[in-house]
This record gives structure tokens, C-alpha cells and sequence, in this order.
């Protein structure tokens, strides 16, 4: 399967991120997917979660690993944006769900390249940002 009907909206996105003076074939860009990726010292599985930034307040935008594939020698993830119901106290996770919405990042360019755990916890899907630089206070 291609990475255009895998992907189809994210199709112009990829071109714009791979599309190089050196190549030939603007039109032909060859994709490897891959399942996992270890790239210095973190592996990278589908299904892990990825920091992407942080808000205004200091609250983590959490991301999951949907794909991964490398083209021209590069890495990309494909991501999918999770949004951040609240923060489980008792737990010390946040509860998160996905958004279905998607972009494709170079694994170079990831501010915070710390791979997380996605957990289902009574039903719920949970991270635990053990490498987060900002601590939530229990009240």
C-alpha cells in the first residue's frame, strides 16, 4: 500500500518536506514504513507518544506515533494529535483522546524526542510524562 492511500490529505505535506534540489522525479517519492526506529538512543515503536510542545501554561501537547517511515534517508513520523482531558491526580497521568488530526514531522526536528507509553487504564487512555519538565501539584 502507498503512502498516498494510506495518507492521501498528507500527500502535499510529504512532498514539500522530502522535495529536494537532487531530485529527479518530483513526482515519484519512494517511502519505506517501518514498524520501529531507533535513532540516538530512543526507539521509536507505532504507538508511542511524542511531546510536540507546550501550551501557553506549561501543560504538555501529547501526539502518538501513527506511522513511521523513512524517505531520502530521513525519518518522519506520522502523527496523530491527542487532546488532553484532564490531569488524573490520583494516577499522575493525563487523560487523553485522539483528535484525528494528523502531520507528518522529520524525527530531527522533535523538540522533545522523549518516547512515551500510551496506557488504557479503566477504559481511558493515559500518559505519564515522566520526562516533563513541569510538575503538577496534588491539592
Amino acid at each position: 500500500m502507498s503512502f498516498s492511500e494510506v495518507y492521501p490529505d498528507l500527500l502535499h505535506e510529504l512532498a514539500a518536506l522530502v522535495n529536494s534540489a537532487d531530485s529527479d522525479d518530483s513526482d515519484s517519492i519512494l517511502v519505506y514504513f517501518t514498524n520501529s526506529v531507533k535513532i540516538q538512543g530512543f526507539h521509536y515503536k507505532i504507538g508511542c507518544v511524542i511531546i510536540t510542545e507546550y501550551d501557553y501554561s506549561g501543560l504538555p501537547l501529547f501526539s502518538i506515533v501513527r506511522n513511521i517511515f523513512v524517505c531520502k534517508h530521513v525519518k518522519f513520523f506520522v502523527l496523530e494529535q491527542l487532546t488532553s482531558v484532564y490531569f488524573e491526580q490520583r494516577m499522575l497521568c493525563y487523560v487523553v483522546n485522539p483528535c484525528n488530526t494528523f502531520k507528518i514531522v522529520r524525527v530531527i526536528d522533535l523538540i522533545y524526542p522523549w518516547p512515551l507509553s500510551l496506557h488504557n487504564i479503566n477504559g481511558q487512555l493515559c500518559v505519564i510524562n515522566s520526562s516533563g519538565h513541569v510538575c503538577e501539584f496534588i491539592v
